[in-house]
């Protein structure tokens, strides 16, 4: 198994806010999505599309119970990361696990899901 995509799915004006974050943030660009009857877009890294996001006044937040704590992703060069954040005022928490040799930043996007970044000690 490999994993592929997760969606955000809310109202227009939060898909765009998170658009622009998830761009801005984390260097990802809109890209080619398949044609569905509802609107949104794809957001590529590289060649693959990690993140759908679907333009629906169907989901408000919290419109269903779940137990999704988080989305995690690996990435180089937690410095410039952490500068990033600090410079748009994104609060996070830093955590280090001394066993792993592994930084985790936590914090949340623009829609309220938790995102984890983790970065080995090489950064």
């Amino acid at each position: 198994m490999q994993f592929d995509h997760f969606n955000i799915s809310a109202p227009e004006q939060v898909i765009e806010v998170v658009k622009g974050f998830y761009c801005d943030l984390f260097g990802m660009s809109v890209g080619e999505r398949a044609s569905f009857k509802s609107r949104g877009y794809w957001l590529y890294k590289h060649e693959q599309a990690i993140i759908h996001l679907t333009i629906s006044n169907k989901h408000y937040e919290q419109d269903r119970p779940g137990y999704l704590d988080h989305i995690a992703f690996r990435m180089e060069g937690s410095q410039q990361f952490l500068a990033t954040l600090e410079e748009r005022s994104i609060g996070f928490e830093k955590k280090y696990l001394a066993d792993m040799g592994m930084t985790q930043i936590f914090f949340f996007d623009p829609a309220g899901n938790q995102l984890e970044v983790n970065f080995l000690d090489q950064s």
